[in-house]
């Protein structure tokens, strides 16, 4: 039995405010910490690849390449695969080419799990504050087989986008929540990304907030997709 913790969205806590967006809206990610990259090599590009394959490989592919690049979320500076080793594309594979980086990130609107540790001293997360020693997929043992969001919600994440704060753009009281574009959105399917980190991660317990035992989680979008 896992104990679920929800993940806020940006309107959902009145001490945070994201910086502004484009009318299309902005990735909700928050960090994790303390906050690093992980570097993602051929078996970890493969594993998040896959969560996202369909049966047009060309669509697949084209979509990789673009939730993957630098400037739109997860993998933004020099941590791009449009500026590093991608082994899905088969490009840049040599050197001076490095492996590219995965933010320790998350999106608001998902659950994740771990232990409740009380107070204590998290580089990035401010003194005083309560936090959560959040599980992840740990790079450093074999990846898990065959995970998907439907049997590992908190492992498997949805990639969100929360819109503008434009009073006739808001449903149920708060603001739109929709997936990242690239598969088409509501009109098509979602992208998925894996909670990968290569060491302890802390993330603030005022930042989620914690489901009763054995409900299912959420949706992860407003209006629920």
């Amino acid at each position: 039995m896992r104990q679920l913790y929800y993940v806020k969205n940006d309107d959902q806590m009145p001490f945070y405010s994201r910086p502004a967006g484009t009318l299309q809206g902005f990735p909700q990610v928050q960090r994790l910490h303390p906050f690093k990259g992980t570097k993602l090599t051929e078996d970890l590009q493969w594993f998040w690849f896959r969560l996202n394959l369909t049966a047009d490989v060309k669509e697949s592919l084209q979509a990789w390449r673009s939730y993957t690049a630098e400037g739109v979320a997860f993998n933004n500076g020099s941590w791009g695969l449009n500026l590093c080793k991608d082994y899905i594309s088969g490009e840049r594979l040599k050197a001076p080419f490095p492996l590219p980086q995965m933010g320790r990130l998350i999106c608001g609107g998902n659950v994740i799990c771990g232990v409740e540790v009380g107070k204590r001293k998290v580089p990035g997360i401010p003194k005083g504050l309560d936090v959560l020693k959040v599980e992840t997929i740990d790079v450093r043992r074999p990846l898990p087989k065959w995970i998907t969001y439907e049997t590992h919600p908190w492992l498997i994440h949805h990639a969100t986008i929360i819109r503008p704060d434009i009073g006739a753009d808001k449903v149920n009281g708060r603001r739109r929540v929709n997936p990242f574009p690239q598969l088409g959105g509501r009109e098509g399917r979602p992208i998925y990304y894996p909670l990968f980190s290569d060491g302890d991660v802390f993330y603030p317990m005022r930042m989620l907030e914690k489901l009763p035992l054995n409900s299912p989680p959420p949706s992860p979008y407003n209006p629920p997709w």
